[in-house]
């Protein structure tokens, strides 16, 4: 008997196991919370911090509400590098952006293609490619 209780804990501990890691699988886990925006640049140039100092950007899973001078919300569809950003209400309503993303401990980095047309390839923002590169902290 107790052959078939330390079996069925040990299959237990495995299957909780597989669970945990597909979770951290997931690309949203990473980006779900709130996040407070410390730098944002449009074609190579700075935004003044008085434009973005109060906007917060909440994600879970795959709905953002970006709280801005207005409400943007909508989906954001990830794989483990790229976002694709349905705007369904707001400003952005009917919109379709591509975006490249990255995590690095409690930084998120955002660069918008605001044409809709490619994935940046890197999280360069400049005169040549007119990219919006927001750069998040997350708010504990």
């Amino acid at each position: 008997m107790r052959t078939h209780q330390a079996l069925y804990i040990a299959l237990m501990v495995i299957i909780s196991g597989c669970a945990i890691m597909q979770a951290k699988k997931s690309p949203y886990t990473s980006v779900n919370g709130t996040w407070r925006p410390i730098e944002e640049i449009i074609g190579g140039n700075p935004f003044p911090e008085t434009m973005w100092q109060n906007q917060r950007l909440m994600m879970y899973d795959s709905s953002y509400i970006l709280s801005a001078e207005s409400v943007d919300a909508g989906k954001a569809i990830l794989t483990d590098s790229t976002m694709d950003i349905y705007g369904l209400e707001g400003p952005n309503a009917g919109r379709h952006f591509k975006a490249r993303y990255q995590v690095q401990n409690d930084t998120l980095k955002i660069i918008y293609d605001l044409t809709g047309t490619d994935y940046p390839a890197n999280f360069i923002s400049n005169v040549d490619n007119y990219y919006f590169l927001a750069t998040f902290v997350r708010e504990q």
